[in-house]
């Protein structure tokens, strides 16, 4: 009997005129100038004042904002450190320190760790500062050159109690755009009740003798009502902006919330631009990868992480086992989610996680492969490496990489798992324009190498759908 597998990817197709990588906009010796490299990728790095490496990388480049918490942000707290060169310039790197990297980059107010998942996204809902080829003796490439997997992911240290603008992965924040939601934190809040409603009010604030303007307030009725986090130690709420919000003052330079813990007390200010500028909500499952393949009844732990720094998220995982299961398994939200699921039925099991907010919705999805060890039979994982996920490609030709599918002969005496080739498996492609109709724009049905690794060119950019179906 033919068995089939079938695996569905989005992408986007977005191309760029003009060149994507360039250097930052602060100069070596500059104090926004967190480190220097000699060039964008594959390079070796500098401290941020040797001025023979030109391309730098800076801090309000990456943020957004200026560096703003005083003194000399490199001098090294112990807390701050990004990573350790081997020298003060022409260096290589490590995400540790010892005594061949005794060289350490620390920056002001950051908070990093070293990432290894794949993607853009950072689990500490941070930023990707720098790249590195490996943990140790490594070249360094800024945060576009995604071939380099392990991420230099940093946050900007939040202080303990007062108030906090936020964005939805608990990153500080000073601007935000028409169209996010933001979160407003009170480390001051009290009592200290977890999921006790609190109400919260938003103003922008003027100066001297003009009146405050009343955005989101009990005397305008439309007061937001947040709660009590205990695990965040603090007092939270979420205001999505709107028109209607921006509508109720001229100045957008200026907005201040307070909690009904004191009214009076006003956190730091918010500037906020009237034009949408949203970031990509991104999803990948790491755990476990496409292509895995386990013994029936086995549990394992199936790991998830969302990024999205200016939405609310809510996100859905089902498992599917190839023949009727539909039904959602566990649901999850912004950041990173763990979960236990054990595998009774032999099969060619599909897991997809769908991430969704008011603005768009994204999925992933992972084939395994479970083996029934009482029988002889075969298994498939069909799986697409590239385009991975929601990726978006900064140029007009595509290249459409399957080699990740795998597939499985168990025998049961001896026992064996015999891999089944590429070239035995038949690979059936269809690509679908989301933007113009349901009809395949590329179908594809062949066997051999052209079948599991080629390349497309699309005239127009747009949202995109690779279904792989893989057959043996």
């Amino acid at each position: 009997m033919r068995r089939s597998v079938l695996v569905v990817g989005l992408f986007l197709v977005v191309m760029f005129s003009g060149p994507v990588n360039a250097a930052g906009t602060c100069s070596p010796g500059d104090s926004d100038n967190i480190m220097n490299l000699f060039d964008w990728n594959n390079s070796h790095g500098s401290l941020w004042n040797a001025s023979t490496y030109t391309d730098t990388i800076c801090y309000e480049d990456i943020f957004s904002i200026p560096y703003g918490g005083g003194g000399n942000p490199h001098e090294c707290t112990g807390t701050n450190r990004l990573l350790s060169l081997n020298d003060v310039t022409n260096a290589l790197a490590s995400t540790t320190t010892d005594a061949t990297y005794n060289v350490e980059v620390c920056y002001g107010d950051l908070d990093c760790v070293v990432d290894s998942t794949p993607g853009d996204a950072c689990t500490n809902g941070g930023k990707v500062v720098v790249r590195l080829s490996d943990t140790t003796n490594a070249h360094i490439s800024n945060a576009s050159d995604t071939n380099y997997l392990e991420k230099i992911c940093c946050t900007i240290a939040s202080f303990a109690g007062g108030k906090e603008w936020r964005n939805t992965l608990n990153g500080l924040i000073t601007n935000a755009d028409i169209g996010d939601t933001v979160i407003m934190f009170d480390g001051d809040y009290t009592p200290r009740i977890d999921g006790a409603p609190v109400i919260f009010e938003v103003i922008e604030d003027d100066v001297l003798a003009n009146p405050d303007d009343d955005i989101r307030t009990e005397a305008l009725g439309n007061a937001i009502v947040g709660y009590y986090d205990d695990a965040l130690g603090g007092a939270i709420g979420k205001w999505t902006i709107t028109s209607a919000d921006l509508a109720l003052t001229n100045d957008l330079t200026d907005f201040k919330f307070s909690s009904n813990w004191s009214f009076s007390d006003l956190s730091s200010e918010l500037i906020v631009s009237n034009v949408k500028a949203d970031d990509p909500l991104r999803i990948s499952i790491s755990n476990p990868s496409c292509g895995t393949h386990l013994d029936v009844n086995t549990n394992i732990t199936i790991d998830i992480f969302v990024y999205d720094i200016d939405d609310d998220v809510t996100g859905d995982l089902t498992i599917f086992d190839g023949i009727s299961d539909s039904v959602v398994d566990f649901t999850f939200t912004n950041g990173a989610s763990s979960f236990t699921y054990n595998f009774t039925n032999p099969g060619n099991w599909r897991i997809v996680a769908k991430a969704s907010n008011l603005r768009s919705a994204v999925l992933n999805s992972s084939s395994i492969m479970v083996i029934d060890t009482s029988r002889n039979g075969k298994y498939l994982a069909a799986c697409i490496t590239r385009p991975a996920g929601l990726e978006l490609i900064t140029s007009s030709t595509v290249v459409f990489d399957a080699r990740g599918t795998k597939g499985i002969n168990y025998i049961v005496s001896p026992e064996s798992y015999d891999l089944i080739g590429l070239g035995e498996m038949e690979f059936h492609w269809e690509i679908i324009d989301l933007e113009g109709g349901a009809e395949p724009i590329i179908n594809k049905f062949k066997s051999g190498l052209q079948s599991y690794l080629w390349q497309a060119t699309f005239e127009e950019v747009g949202r995109k759908v690779a279904n792989l179906k893989v057959l043996v």
